[in-house]
């Protein structure tokens, strides 16, 4: 999808899935506004790779827990550039289960399939994908290989152009229907559950 001339905001811009997808969107044409709160440092890296690599992106600090802070950061971004056309909401707090508690390096955005491809710092043999619906932004589903262990997995990941076939730099391959998804619950924003 051709996003040129297009400005983007993408929130958690500055690590772990957020900053898969917002290199994507810029390696796609976009504009792009990298929110980060806390991760300064990785959403400063990524901004001088897009700039690096021909693209414009800046980087725009808020604690988004604050809704005076979470109101104003779209109307920044649409003051600095003239106007927001792409919100990707990829913030979030990670909790202190060491089950979700987990970040990587690597990262593989796949445009046909909307998914994000990485390995878990916790369990890197373990290839994960998270698919990000395009309209809302938000986790659509999530999954994992099916099964765990030392199968000397490494980076890269490389995912085939029809979005079809995963291969992993130790040479270990999977279709994309291959792998186990699990699906979890996403609340819209604004909206609250229960």
């Amino acid at each position: 999808m051709e996003l040129r001339g297009r400005v983007a905001l993408v929130t958690g811009g500055g690590r772990r899935v957020g900053r898969a997808i917002a290199k994507g969107v810029a390696e796609r044409g976009a504009v792009l506004a990298i929110h980060y709160n806390e991760s300064a440092k990785g959403a400063e890296e990524l901004q001088k790779e897009i700039h690096s690599a021909g693209g414009t992106a800046e980087v725009f600090q808020a604690d988004l827990s604050n809704t005076e802070a979470a109101k104003a950061l779209p109307a920044q971004v649409a003051k600095r550039f003239g106007r927001l056309d792409i919100l990707i909401n990829s913030a979030g707090i990670i909790t202190d289960s060491a089950e979700w508690n987990y970040s990587s390096p690597e990262f593989t955005w796949d445009p046909v399939s909307s998914r994000v491809y990485f390995f878990r710092d916790q369990s890197p043999s373990d290839l994960h994908f998270e698919e990000i619906d395009q309209a809302t932004g938000q986790i659509a589903s999530a999954g994992e290989t099916p099964y765990h262990g030392d199968y000397g997995w490494t980076p890269p990941i490389r995912v085939s152009p029809d979005g079809e076939q995963v291969l992993t730099g130790g040479g270990n391959f999977f279709s994309r229907s291959g792998l186990k998804p699990w699906m979890i619950s996403v609340v819209p924003i604004g909206r609250r559950s229960g």
